[in-house]
């Protein structure tokens, strides 16, 4: 048995069971089901039922998935130089800005926040 438009809220609650959220305010009541479902490669997703009512019965409902979030990698801490650990191992030194490009970014910023364009260039 599926959620009918002008059941009432304790059918509901037969089919679906407890809602696991509950808004209301002066006129209507929703109450929101969510069900984690496995998916391949550790990911999950989230499936969600939001039932709208007015004086106890159903008036609307609205299903939906939220895409599963990408894994987080998370680095062990390394020991630097002093015996600390530093708080960003993933990032390496790099190639930093030398001066002379620095200089050159500096002025077109300047340009662009007076002219409000890229003006000249």
């Amino acid at each position: 048995m599926s959620v009918q438009k002008g059941m009432t809220q304790k059918e509901v609650s037969s089919i679906l069971g407890k809602p696991q959220y509950r808004r209301f305010d002066q006129e209507t009541e929703q109450w929101e089901y969510v069900k984690l479902v496995a998916g391949g490669n550790l990911s999950t997703v989230t499936t969600s039922i939001v039932i709208d009512f007015v004086n106890g019965r159903v008036v609307g409902m609205n299903s939906f998935n939220t895409a599963p979030h990408p894994p987080v990698a998370v680095y062990p801490a390394i020991e630097v130089g002093d015996g600390t650990a530093s708080s960003r191992p993933h990032v390496s030194g790099g190639r930093g800005m030398n001066e002379r490009d620095f200089q050159s970014l500096y002025k077109l910023y300047n340009n662009v926040q007076a002219n409000g364009c890229l003006c000249g260039i």
